[in-house]
């Protein structure tokens, strides 16, 4: 699961709906957006998110009661994520609908019997695994792998269960 983190301030409704609907458009459906509101003054952006609040169990949002700036809105939304990586986006930004799919096959790809053809490095570093090693096995093989480095529970990029 990819966690999308989105600290949110004040931004024009409209753009904030683009920013959010970028992200259920997405091809990739193993994802949780993370929205936290710094205590915005307009009421429009406010609306807007209490028009999402509730809606989709994937999207999650959080109202801070005072402004604490961007770095705060930003940590509180990291911690409401869940998910085995962070993507950072913009209130104000929009993803291509493929955005996140490109993300998860840039981390592992596999072939169409979903045996591992590419380990990127940061999960060549976490697991031990040289792509020579990896190539080849199942994601069930390199995420036992990685769960018995880290000792705890990694989300699945192909299907986005806990391994």
């Amino acid at each position: 699961t990819i966690s999308i983190i989105v600290p949110v301030y004040n931004v024009p409704a409209e753009y904030l709906v683009k920013c959010i609907e970028s992200v259920r458009a997405q091809t990739y459906p193993h994802w949780e957006l993370c929205l936290c509101d710094d205590a915005s003054t307009d009421p429009r952006t406010v609306a807007t998110l209490r028009q999402y609040q509730g809606t989709d169990p994937s999207i999650r949002i959080k109202h801070l009661t005072k402004n604490a700036g961007i770095s705060t809105a930003s940590n509180s939304a990291v911690m409401m994520g869940t998910g085995t990586y962070l993507l950072m986006l913009d209130n104000d930004d929009e993803l291509t609908p493929d955005a996140l799919r490109s993300i998860a096959d840039a981390v592992i790809t596999t072939d169409t019997e979903g045996l591992v053809t590419f380990l990127n490095p940061v999960a060549q570093e976490l697991t031990g695994c040289t792509q020579e090693d990896a190539h080849g096995q199942s994601l069930a093989t390199v995420f036992a792998i990685l769960n018995e480095q880290t000792r705890k529970p990694v989300a699945n990029p192909a299907d986005g269960t806990l391994k």
